[in-house]
């Protein structure tokens, strides 16, 4: 068992699941789906350029692209992209479509897609061992 799942049972067993979610503590209780054994065989990593970083145009943006369905994860960054997202699709007609609907959402200056040939890890457990406090963190170098 990972750091992370043993802490979740500590807390289900000590009843405390809903205080730390009324806390934001946890977030949400949710199932891992194998994405392609329900149709979605596409993942596609897209780093957005902004060609317009004005308060609305940027605000109106994340509104639409948080409301897409094929978008899993939507990070704004620092860097050569502004965005980045994380998109699941059936096939690659399907990921043109998502494409077409984000490239009309705002001036762009830039959309680069990565297409995942293969998934090498992918975790959703914190690593709880190396936080603040916990016992066995490594000391910080320099």
């Amino acid at each position: 068992m990972t750091p992370c799942s043993i802490w979740v049972r500590r807390i289900l067993d000590l009843g405390l699941l809903f205080l730390y979610l009324m806390v934001g503590i946890i977030k949400k209780r949710v199932a891992i789906v194998a994405r392609e054994k329900v149709g979605f065989g596409v993942t596609v990593q897209v780093n957005i350029q902004s060609a317009d970083h004005s308060p609305q145009a940027v605000d109106a943006f994340i509104e639409a692209v948080c409301a897409m369905p094929e978008v899993l994860e939507f990070q704004r960054v620092a860097g050569d992209a502004d965005f980045s997202l994380r998109v699941v699709t059936v096939d690659v007609r399907h990921y043109e479509q998502v494409y077409q609907r984000l490239t009309a959402l705002m001036p762009l200056r830039r959309v680069s897609s990565y297409f995942e040939l293969q998934q090498l890890k992918s975790e959703t457990a914190l690593p709880l061992g190396l936080a603040p406090g916990a016992a066995g963190r490594p000391e910080p170098v320099g």
